[in-house]
């Protein structure tokens, strides 16, 4: 593979040049908004289907999680298109200009309906459709990049430390600045919100399409459809494990994040503190990463998610009595949900490259991009399901729909706090016996380790 020269300097280890910081901002800044349009939806999709658009809560699950579900079948298809377009052209900015275009526009129709009910439902269904596929078309090629700019590993984990700057913006601009534009959730204030996001949005997914036009890309590798990288998976039982953990760690977690806004409604004080808690659960997270990466190190992987588990789990019951005690306990346990939510993310990421180099030495071939791809579609299914699960909860408790604010019965607010709290820090316990069997796995003793 060719790279066009990017810098005179050469890196400390000799292994390739550095890239300049113009191109790394130009690459990253795409994650801006693909950050903020994961955590999104997520937060304010489902009530803004149910409190602004007077959607049955069922119904809401539905509209949220057929989108992702669609995604997770569509990642193989762009995945393999991204390559034939790659092996063409020697680039991937066709099929990244496409969704760079097509995302920003159907995310803010997808906040604009002009309707309520059921056809509104429709209505935010179809768009969140087109948005999610925009999504795709930019995500997977952008991701794709990572290994053609630089052929040095040192240079990659500076690709990806950038990466992960903008990733935390995402999170506050998707998880903060949104909810306090939506504020009390008319259709007026979402309608602003989702033109001021959108064009942040476009600005965002623009750059990075003209800015990495010149990596030069290729495909020589296999392409594996879901059932060929089902087969492999299978065959590589710490990556198997590994991915289940992640699979029900982000339902768990999707399920109290799309409660934040159900319980800052009807406990808190009003909708708009869904920015409040969000902040100090995103702000902890970016403070603590430092002190978490080096107890991961000391630690090793496995014990550490293990850690993090039970402090979720116990942070996350502790949510029960912190809501009903008011705003102030509510913003402490977010912060330390924060931080648990952060050391199980490094840890658990961390193990993603310990299985794959287990299993090229295991079968002398080397498999990457089929796990990578397999991860994407369960890291979007997941997304899906947890949403859905929550407005299962919502449906159980007898959670009534309006456009209008109107008194839940006493059930109903219990369940939606349960549903924050308790029930998810319950499942979440699910996680530690395949903890364990992992680590019994070549990879996790790999990853059990210390410095």
């Amino acid at each position: 593979m060719s790279h066009a020269p990017v810098h005179s300097e050469q890196s400390t280890a000799g292994e390739g040049p550095i890239l300049p910081r113009t191109r790394l901002f130009g690459w990253a800044i795409g994650f801006l908004a693909s950050n903020t349009f994961l955590v999104l939806p997520g937060l304010l999709l489902v009530i803004y289907l149910t409190n602004t658009l007077g959607v049955a809560a069922a119904v809401a699950g539905l509209v949220v999680a057929l989108p992702k579900l669609w995604d997770t079948v569509l990642s193989f298809w762009v995945g393999a298109a991204s390559d034939r377009e790659a092996a063409r052209t020697g680039g991937r900015q066709r099929m990244m200009r496409l969704g760079a275009v097509s995302l920003p526009v159907f995310f803010v129709l997808t906040f604009a309906s002009p309707f309520t009910g059921n056809t509104g439902a429709v209505w935010v269904l179809v768009m969140f459709l087109f948005a999610s596929t925009g999504y795709l078309l930019f995500q997977v090629p952008q991701m794709a990049l990572t290994a053609e700019m630089t052929d040095s590993p040192l240079e990659r984990t500076r690709i990806m430390t950038w990466r992960s700057l903008f990733f935390v913006v995402g999170l506050l601009i998707g998880g903060v600045l949104a909810p306090r534009l939506v504020g009390e959730g008319s259709m007026a204030s979402y309608r602003t919100m989702a033109m001021t996001v959108g064009i942040g949005l476009l600005i965002a997914l623009v750059v990075p399409v003209r800015s990495t036009r010149w990596v030069r890309s290729g495909s020589g590798s296999q392409v594996l459809g879901l059932r060929g990288s089902l087969a492999i998976a299978r065959g590589n039982k710490a990556f198997f494990l590994l991915l289940t953990i992640y699979i029900l760690m982000v339902i768990v977690q999707t399920m109290t994040l799309t409660g934040m806004p159900y319980v800052a409604a009807h406990y808190l004080g009003g909708q708009s503190k869904t920015a409040v808690l969000f902040f100090a659960l995103t702000a902890a997270s970016a403070l603590s990463t430092p002190l978490l990466g080096h107890y991961t190190r000391r630690l090793g992987k496995p014990r550490m998610l293990t850690v993090m588990v039970w402090m979720w789990s116990i942070t996350g019951a502790a949510f029960y009595p912190a809501v009903k005690s008011g705003l102030l306990a509510t913003i402490v346990v977010a912060a330390l949900i924060g931080v648990a939510t952060m050391g199980m993310q490094i840890s658990l990421f961390s193990m993603l490259p310990d299985t794959i180099a287990a299993d090229t030495a295991r079968t002398g071939r080397d498999q990457a991009g089929a796990f990578t791809g397999l991860w994407t579609a369960a890291d979007n299914g997941s997304h899906a399901v947890g949403p859905l699960c929550y407005t299962l909860v919502l449906v159980a408790a007898g959670y009534v729909s309006s456009t209008h604010k109107i008194a839940q019965s006493s059930t109903t607010l219990e369940g939606i706090l349960l549903g924050f709290s308790v029930i998810p820090a319950c499942l979440l316990l699910i996680l530690l016996p395949l903890i364990r069997r992992y680590a019994r796995t070549d990879a996790g003793r790999l990853g059990a380790r210390t410095r």
